[in-house]
């Protein structure tokens, strides 16, 4: 009978021993992956990051990353301005920063929508400033692809960005000017889009 209680005192102390303090802090769990991109606080600090935003903005569907990209005047003191494309210039009469977000918004919230994808390529950059060593210039040609359920709609052209850096040392694009490829015909450039989708 002894022996009985020697062996199950000697297990109830070898199973305490095994057990962890439950009074004992827990080790921090890894954080959990993000949908959102890391880098984007390093995102606007200098002008390649800034098209990489405006990029995102599509990708993401972002309505935040893409008016962030644009000159508010209240913030950086120079009002936003687009030029559109030559066919699309009756249409696109008196565009605002609020028309942009509209139409972005417009855009991103299409229920048949299953992606959308902004191509930058063949950057141009003037080399010199515009004004000063705060204002500079790009010249990229691009692709817009839309993919929803039923079709896919494309979009192409040249795209001539001023953009400027704020005394926070952050980038914008504070004009805009949407062209046609030279050399090629096409009928929907980002100007198409930008009418199609203003309402």
């Amino acid at each position: 009978m002894l022996a009985k209680r020697y062996i199950l005192a000697l297990c109830t102390v070898g199973l305490l021993w095994a057990c962890t303090n439950p009074f004992t802090v827990r080790d921090a769990q890894p954080p959990r992956a993000s949908n959102q991109p890391q880098d984007t606080n390093r995102l606007q600090t200098d002008p390649d990051s800034l098209f990489k935003k405006l990029q995102l903005a599509f990708e993401t569907r972002n309505i935040n990353f893409y008016r962030e990209c644009l000159a508010d005047s209240n913030q950086v003191g120079r009002t936003f301005r687009f030029v559109p494309e030559q066919n699309e210039r009756d249409r696109l009469r008196g565009w605002s920063l609020q028309d942009e977000s509209t139409y972005f918004s417009n855009l991103i919230n299409q229920a048949d929508l299953k992606s959308i994808q902004l191509t930058l390529s063949d950057k141009v950059s003037s080399g010199a400033p515009v004004s000063t060593t705060d204002t500079l210039q790009f010249q990229y040609r691009y692709k817009i692809e839309l993919r929803f359920s039923n079709r896919r709609e494309v979009y192409r052209g040249r795209a001539n960005f001023d953009v400027l850096r704020s005394p926070l040392s952050l980038w914008y694009i504070f004009r805009w000017e949407d062209l046609p490829l030279s050399g090629e015909h096409s009928d929907s450039t980002w100007s198409t889009l930008k009418a199609i989708y203003r309402i």
